[in-house]
This record gives structure tokens, C-alpha cells and sequence, in this order.
């Protein structure tokens, strides 16, 4: 059994100052491109919550959500709704990498193998795979499409997938998924 730990932090940069670099920053105290996303309050389910929340002074950055759509938290308190409100989250890097090589004899049977995986590592899926915007010609959508909101589907957290619209798309933690594994790169059983 092998395995290490990866700790790392930009110790100097440039202050408290959050450099943006697609969905992560770099900020002293953090790690290298510590994920910067939206964190989802819930999906909006008729009009009339919108309509509430703009007759109450409030504002969305990069379009005004409607039924199906993602309402993202107000973090900082100003009922305005935009990248102001992101926040730090999941690791960039796996934390912990390790290794197990493994073999074993009895009465003329033997048993090897190799396996690897890291643990403590979250990955930021916004590729055209996992897209919202189902305007991505030539690609395969995710199953996930198939449980999207509508309004006989309201009780998902998929939200409503549009064409050429990518409102759902803004950077948020609906992207940000686990990535650990355990890989078996070997498994050989034998007889003698």
C-alpha cells in the first residue's frame, strides 16, 4: 500500500483579491484554482415567485430566471443576484493519491493485483456533455436531460434545458461533482 497527501495554498499573491480563471481563483490562503461558483437555493417553479421577487427590488445578473430556472443564494445580502454572490468551494486537486499492489499464494492458486485512486477531489463538469443548452450539435446529451424540469416534472433538480439560452449556465455548483476513485488496473487470478 502507497498512498500521499497534496496540501497546497498560494501563500503570496496578490492580497484578498480573488483572480478569476474560468471557475476558480487564485487567493492567498487557497489552493490553485479553488472552484468560485454560485451556490443553487432551489429551481423556480411558477412565475408568480418571480414576479414577487422583482415587485420586492430585486435584480439577476446575467438574465431575469423564470419557471424551471435556477434561483442562485443572495449571499452577500443586497437582493441582487450575480457573480458578487459566488463563493469558495471543493478541492481543485486531489488531497490524497494511493496505490495498492497486492499478491497472494494458496495450494497452487495465486492472486495479484494493482489498483490506484485518489480521494478529496471534486472536478467542474461544464463541458458540452453536461451542457444545459441543448443547442450542441453533433454531441450526446446527459440522461440527466431526461429528468429536466417541465411543468409536469416539477419535482427534479434538473433544471429546464433550453436551445441557444444558457441562463442555467452560469458558473455555479451544479457543475461541481466528486472525483474520486478507486481504478483496478490489474486483476489476474492463477493456477499452478
Amino acid at each position: 500500500v502507497n498512498g500521499s497527501v497534496n496540501k497546497n495554498k498560494i501563500e503570496k499573491y496578490k492580497g484578498d483579491l480573488l483572480e478569476a480563471h474560468d471557475q476558480g481563483v487564485w487567493t492567498e490562503g487557497e489552493p490553485i484554482g479553488k472552484f468560485y461558483v454560485r451556490e443553487i437555493d432551489h429551481i423556480i417553479q411558477d412565475q408568480a415567485e418571480i414576479d414577487q421577487l422583482l415587485a420586492d427590488g430585486w435584480t439577476f445578473n446575467p438574465t431575469i430566471p423564470g419557471p424551471g430556472d435556477f434561483l442562485y443564494k443572495d449571499q452577500n445580502g443586497d437582493k441582487k443576484i450575480d457573480d458578487n454572490d459566488r463563493v469558495l468551494k471543493g478541492n481543485p486537486l486531489p488531497v490524497f493519491t494511493y496505490g495498492i499492489n497486492l499478491t497472494a499464494e494458496y495450494k497452487g492458486f495465486d492472486f495479484y493485483t494493482l489498483m490506484s485512486g485518489v480521494a478529496g477531489w471534486d472536478k467542474y463538469t461544464s463541458s458540452q456533455f453536461f451542457s444545459l443548452n441543448a443547442n450542441t450539435n453533433g454531441y450526446l446529451y446527459h440522461t440527466d436531460f431526461l429528468n429536466s424540469w417541465t411543468e409536469t416534472n416539477r419535482s427534479t433538480t434538473v433544471p429546464k434545458v433550453y436551445v441557444s439560452d444558457t441562463r442555467n449556465q452560469v458558473t455555479s455548483e451544479y457543475y461541481l461533482h466528486k472525483a474520486d476513485y478507486l481504478r483496478i488496473k490489474t486483476l489476474q487470478l492463477g493456477y499452478t
